[in-house]
């Protein structure tokens, strides 16, 4: 077996026991919550109307009825409480915390940060999806950051993850909560003292990269965002790791093509985007590549020729994405 039919197996095998999971504990994905307050963050400007719910929506949807979807209550308090004691070492604290997600769930989380006042960047990360993938993909990055005057935020993604897809009608409302989820943890970031708003990035990993393309479209309190080997659609990767799925794949990639991720990053223009690839891609296609880029308007790109997907054999690829995020968000080198 070669290094990357090792790694597709390793994916294979950590969607079957996450499957296994599910089918033990049942759906924990959160629902839809209405159109956020004035004063918060939204994108559904003051005074409009609550969006139609996901459910309601046809087959055939807008992108702009799409868009107007990702708004949450922003009224609803954080609720950010300590699983376990905070963590001092070297001078960076590291809390293992959850927080309330957009209908109150709890969402779990690392927060790392250098103790003093601040002001401090922030950065919140999103981990990709693979056998024993969890929010501890980025934490040694985030704790060298922090040594950088950098607070990041690493919370446990929900979808896939903890729920799978299933049908297009369910699967629409997953993204949607999982990029509330995403919101709300924006919110837990600036809620944190001495954080300079002006200076928030998002980076986001296979599946995270491609929620992290909706969360940036549809937020604009992200001044950076890295990208790191997302796909293009949902149903490619879904028929691809997920086979119980219906074989109806006409009218699902239909119904999912206005919340395909290269659908939103022409969106995330003209906030700064990085992507991070694999030349090595057995997950990720050289036109994958291609489709990006050119839908999101020639961002900053690196393909990594002998790195694989997983974009972590190689110290290079994250000091390339710190040494553009110090750029970005102005840290000391």
């Amino acid at each position: 077996m070669t290094k990357f039919e090792a790694s597709a197996a390793t994916r294979v095998l950590g969607l079957v026991a996450v499957t296994a999971a599910i089918a033990a504990c049942g759906n924990g994905v959160p629902s839809s919550t209405a159109a956020g307050s004035s004063s918060g963050p939204a994108s559904t400007p003051a005074g409009s109307t609550t969006p139609v719910p996901v459910s309601d929506l046809p087959l055939d949807v807008t992108h702009a009825q799409v868009t107007a979807l990702f708004t949450y209550d922003t009224s609803k308090p954080l609720d950010i409480n300590d699983a376990t004691p905070a963590k001092t070492k070297d001078g960076v604290i590291t809390r293992d915390l959850t927080y309330a997600s957009a209908d109150g769930s709890s969402v779990a989380a690392w927060l790392v940060a250098a103790s003093g006042n601040g002001p401090f960047a922030a950065v919140l990360f999103l981990h990709w999806l693979a056998a024993n993938s969890n929010r501890d993909e980025f934490l040694d990055e985030a704790t060298a950051l922090a040594k950088r005057g950098v607070v990041s935020l690493l919370p446990t993604r929900l979808f896939p993850g903890v729920a799978n897809p299933t049908d297009w009608r369910t699967d629409r409302q997953s993204i949607v909560d999982q990029t509330s989820q995403l919101r709300r943890g924006l919110d837990v970031l600036l809620a944190q003292p001495g954080v300079d708003a002006s200076r928030v990035a998002f980076v986001g990993h296979d599946y995270g990269a491609m929620d992290g393309a909706i969360l940036a479209a549809v937020d604009r309190r992200l001044k950076a965002v890295v990208l790191m080997a997302p796909d293009a659609t949902w149903s490619d990767w879904f028929f691809k790791y997920f086979p119980f799925l219906p074989a109806a794949e006409p009218e699902y990639s239909k119904a999912m093509k206005e919340f395909d991720p290269v659908a939103f990053v022409p969106q995330i223009a003209p906030t700064p985007l990085y992507l991070q690839f694999s030349g090595q891609h057995p997950f990720v296609s050289s036109e994958v590549v291609k489709q990006l880029t050119q839908a999101a308007g020639n961002p900053t790109t690196t393909t990594y020729a002998s790195v694989a997907h997983d974009l972590q054999d190689d110290a290079t690829v994250t000091a390339d994405r710190d040494a553009w995020l110090a750029d970005q968000l102005g840290l000391p080198g």
